[in-house]
């Protein structure tokens, strides 16, 4: 503990540092939480004798625009000794933990505290003791509610009807056809905007699909597809209907890589890309069997197929895992289901890594 104000000029590893060695309770304000801080927050204080209250303005259009993550908040909640609190007009960041606190300009949020790749230009100061006291009570004396699930599930529902189609999508045109010209690069931020615009209508469903091997730009450029195992035990000449994966045209899937098998990181799994789906499930389509003519096995293991088309592809790989998306398995199959403020947090951390 500091005896006088000092300036904060990494909020990341002053709050990190803090929350290793806490000797009271904890109060965290931010209007703003991404999901891979929260995560950090709940490991950090899970188990701790200590209160812990996350104060925080539930916002649909923040959890819209990416800036707020309800399954980040969701992480929070499970734990026994934390409690998240919703405050209106909440602009305040004001970090306490114990005897220590700092107060500056930086949301809990991973360019706001300074742990992006692309962070923001932050400031903060920590307090001497005697203002500590006296954060923590004014923060205290704000008019506040509990946050529940169910609250964040209501927050969810509305944060998907925030934003409106600004355009209709273009009709894209099956793999093999004439008309198609391939992947064309707009402005990042209207492609951004697009994407997200359509991303809450409820007749779409959001993935994750992961693939093996090393990130591939050029195929998630032009059309293309993705292929699921048949995971139909009794292994018949064709799967039971039942083992058909259950997504189809309009949806949005993350592609992401786990990297050469020999790669010590190759679990950590780079999400990179967008495409959007635009066929019924196939089974072993003939342009796929032609592709894989000598893999027959791999053709009868990875027999469903889904056509793509491109959505946000960059030209490098951003720093962003599955488990910072709040995703740590994706079981047998190799696709799970995003929530859609989970899908916003990455098309929005992808944003930073397009060319304009």
């Amino acid at each position: 503990m500091t005896e006088k104000s000092e300036l904060v000029y990494n909020a990341y590893d002053w709050l990190m540092d803090a929350l290793d060695d806490p000797d009271g309770d904890i109060l965290l304000t931010s209007p703003y939480l991404t999901y891979r801080i929260c995560n950090e927050i709940a490991a950090s204080v899970e188990g701790l004798p200590f209160n812990v209250v996350v104060v925080t303005a539930l916002n649909a259009a923040a959890v819209a625009n990416g800036y707020q993550s309800v399954v980040g908040l969701e992480k929070l909640l499970k734990l026994e000794n934390v409690t998240v609190k919703h405050v209106s007009h909440l602009h305040a960041k004001c970090f306490i933990v114990g005897t220590q606190a700092m107060l500056g300009s930086a949301n809990l949020t991973d360019a706001g505290l300074g742990n992006a790749t692309r962070s923001n230009h932050e400031l903060g100061v920590t307090l001497a003791p005697g203002l500590v006291h006296e954060a923590r009570k004014t923060i205290e004396g704000w008019p506040a509610e509990d946050v529940d699930t169910g609250w964040l599930q209501e927050l969810r529902a509305e944060a998907k009807l925030i934003k409106l189609p600004l355009k209709s999508a273009p009709t894209p045109h099956p793999i093999g056809s004439e008309e198609y010209d391939g992947w064309e690069v707009g402005h990042s931020s209207q492609l951004v905007e697009e994407l997200l615009s359509i991303a809450g209508d409820v007749k779409r469903q959001l993935w994750l699909k992961h693939h093996f091997g090393e990130p591939d730009f050029g195929i998630w450029r032009d059309l293309h597809y993705i292929a699921h195992p048949d995971l139909n035990k009794k292994k018949s000449m064709r799967p039971d209907e039942k083992s058909r994966p259950s997504i189809g045209p309009g949806d949005l899937v993350v592609i992401c890589a786990s990297g050469k098998r020999t790669n010590p990181d190759h679990k950590r799994r780079f999400c990179y890309a967008v495409v959007e789906v635009t066929s019924e499930t196939l089974y072993k389509p003939s342009f796929y069997v032609e592709d894989y003519a000598d893999e027959p096995d791999e053709v009868d293991h990875y027999c469903w197929v889904n056509e793509t088309v491109p959505r946000l592809v960059p030209d490098k790989i951003p720093p962003i895992r599955s488990r910072d998306l709040g995703i740590q398995t994706l079981g047998g199959a190799g696709y799970k289901r995003l929530e859609f403020d989970q899908f916003v947090s990455f098309v929005r951390e992808l944003e930073k890594y397009l060319d304009s």
